[in-house]
């Protein structure tokens, strides 16, 4: 569940037009949840 919520998070980003390097430079993996958390209340 965690990987298909870090992907749609992913979408998300780049459909507002965030620079998709960003998940690099907070280094989110699908298996760090408090990573993705950090993106999702970035929304």
């Amino acid at each position: 569940a965690a990987a298909c919520e870090f992907l749609d998070i992913v979408e998300l980003l780049l459909k507002s037009g965030a620079d998709p390097g960003l998940r690099d430079q907070e280094g989110c993996l699908p298996e760090e949840v408090t990573g993705c958390k950090a993106i999702s209340s970035a929304l």
